[in-house]
């Protein structure tokens, strides 16, 4: 498939080489010369310096011939009108990236996919909030990704030598006291490798194991899987910009007390106006007004979401030092992720990356019904996908121990007529079902070829 990709900031570059990767033709556009030089550099893709819109441009790109294209840059109004361009180019699919609330109401979804037919429209601090929510409603988790439609969460915890499941085989989980329906492992990090877990695989302190497990479930188990993490009840957002202004309504609406705090005025109103029970306050975590008024060790969770990114790192560390319990930083920087989560900061969200687990999920429409990109700071990554079965799907009346899928896999829950089912060796996997599978990256391919309709 040849993709043409407007944007080469960090989502656009990490899609470049997700799509590359996979065997896609791509070609990436940007105005800014060091980010092209970046990406002719480090990325097996055509990368083209100018304006978007410009004829030289569109030509090089070879935009008419494309079958798809990603708009991705940092400018919405840019962004809609190369994805309206591209579709009176005859681009097959079209996504742009936008980030203003406006465009998610009615109307003006409307305008976008009816008068201008993009496909879809990709918001990263949507992606971004829903992870948040996950990771602050979950005791102890590293990474919480939502699957099926929401009921089914792949959770990421850490294993400390009090866990009471280190030193032990996954096959031994059953004498504990989630006997009968102890989460699937799907993957195990260790020393920098990715584990993808059979019953014999023990779990060892220093490990970072995922599981798949119904929502409901959820916190439960972290509470007994990291001894000392309790639900968050307060919860501190740094920034009243749009990430921790929708964090803040979404943390309302799960009846958790959040406490707003951002230095500048103008936005203090507005998100006064848009919040209902939240407490908005001026000012700076660094102030001293702030640290005489705030108990600072009955927050459970502080969100450093400011624009600043160099900011929010610093707030994080402070935020450690006045006892609060676990803290969260939001960077756009993809190299920052990796560092930081080395570090004292419980978890780190970058939206761009993010956000282009729905621009696969895109891509491969027809096919995947969800994707979440897992341990994507770690070496190798991995997907989890969720595949429809359908009746001509290679898969479709077969058992598991019979499908002679990839090493690199494993099926972790199948979701049929509304019900998840944990599955084993001999569950049949029937068209109509929802299927859940984690997959390392060199499986990914096979994995598709599996589960696709023919």
């Amino acid at each position: 498939m040849r993709v043409v990709i407007v944007g080469a900031g960090t989502m656009g570059q990490y899609l470049a080489d997700e799509l590359s990767r996979e065997g896609h033709n791509v070609y990436l556009i940007d105005k800014d010369p060091s980010r092209v030089a970046e990406a002719r550099e480090s990325l097996d893709v055509m990368a083209v310096e100018g304006e978007a819109l410009d004829g030289r441009v569109i030509r090089e790109a070879s935009l008419a011939d494309a079958d798809m294209l990603l708009a991705v840059t940092n400018s919405d109004e840019q962004n809609i009108v190369i994805a309206g361009l591209a579709r009176e180019y005859g681009v097959g699919l079209v996504a742009a990236r936008v980030r203003d609330d406006f465009y998610s109401l009615p109307e003006a979804e409307r305008l976008l996919t009816g008068c201008l037919k993009i496909d879809e429209i990709i918001n990263p601090d949507d992606a971004a909030t829903t992870h948040m929510l996950g990771l602050i409603t979950v005791p102890g988790s590293l990474e919480v990704f939502h699957l099926a439609g929401g009921r089914a969460l792949l959770a990421t915890f850490p294993v400390h030598g009090d866990c009471p499941a280190a030193g032990k085989k996954l096959s031994q989980m059953g004498q504990t006291p989630f006997d009968g329906r102890f989460p699937l492992a799907a993957a195990v990090y260790r020393s920098g490798t990715i584990v993808v877990p059979r019953g014999g695989t023990e779990l060892r302190k220093g490990d970072e194991a995922s599981f798949i497990m119904l929502r409901g479930e959820a916190a439960e188990f972290g509470e007994w899987f990291v001894p000392g993490a309790k639900p968050s009840k307060r919860v501190m957002i740094l920034g009243a910009e749009s990430i921790g202004v929708k964090l803040a309504a979404r943390l309302e609406a799960a009846d958790i007390s959040v406490t707003l705090l951002d230095p500048d005025h103008k936005r203090c109103l507005a998100a006064s106006a848009m919040l209902e029970k939240s407490t908005v306050l001026r000012g700076h975590i660094t102030e001293r007004e702030v640290a005489s008024d705030t108990d600072f060790s009955t927050i459970d969770y502080l969100v450093a979401a400011t624009s600043d990114e160099e900011d929010n790192i610093v707030s994080a560390f402070l935020a450690k030092e006045l006892g609060i319990k676990r803290t969260m930083v939001v960077t756009q920087r993809a190299e920052y992720v990796h560092m930081l989560r080395r570090l004292r900061i419980d978890s780190v969200v970058n939206p761009r990356i993010l956000a282009a687990g729905e621009v696969l999920r895109f891509i491969r429409k027809g096919i995947v019904l969800s994707v979440a990109k897992v341990g994507d700071d770690r070496p190798g990554g991995a997907e989890i996908l969720e595949f429809m079965v359908s009746p001509s799907s290679p898969i479709a009346g077969k058992k598991l121990k019979e499908a002679g899928l990839h090493p690199g896999t494993l099926v972790g829950l199948i979701i049929e007529d509304g019900k998840p089912l944990v599955p084993h060796g001999d569950t049949e996997i029937k068209p109509g079902q929802r299927v859940l599978v984690f997959s390392v990256k060199e499986a990914l391919k096979a994995v598709q070829k599996t589960f696709a309709p023919q």
